[in-house]
């Protein structure tokens, strides 16, 4: 017979491996199972004449502060999606072109987008992304 203990370290360990996971529907209305590993999303420079750029990124609970990124480099977030398939990063972008805020991460968005590796991408013309699904979006810089 199971001492009350045991049963609570048994509940404890099954609660913190389903925070893990999430189950998510494809477009064929089939059931998945995934498992949340760790997600990256890395933000590149590709503006022209060696401008840097500043990033300053947060979700709900978490900052992670303002960094300067160089020409030809890039800013790597990596983080765990949350059980409820909440997880949402929004970022502001200051370049010499101008000033942009859009949703870096969102898991209802990106789970199938982008899986774990997500890429953007910094230019004269604003922040893109683009996948191999063919899934893009651009955030152009504002106008004068």
């Amino acid at each position: 017979n199971m001492s009350l203990t045991n049963k609570h370290i048994i509940l404890l360990a099954l609660f913190i491996s389903l925070g893990e996971a999430t189950i998510a529907f494809s477009s064929r209305d089939q059931t998945k199972f995934y498992i949340h590993s760790t997600v990256y999303v890395r933000v590149s420079n590709s503006l022209d004449d060696g401008a840097e750029f500043t990033i300053h990124c947060k979700s709900k609970n978490d900052d992670v502060g303002t960094h300067v990124i160089p020409a030809g480099q890039s800013y790597t977030l990596s983080f765990h999606p949350n059980f409820w398939g909440t997880t949402l990063f929004f970022c502001g972008i200051t370049s010499p072109e101008g000033s942009v805020e859009f949703v870096l991460y969102d898991f209802i968005r990106d789970f199938m987008r982008c899986e774990n590796e997500c890429d953007w991408t910094v230019s004269n013309m604003g922040v893109s992304s683009n996948t191999p699904g063919g899934f893009y979006f651009l955030y152009g810089w504002p106008k004068p």
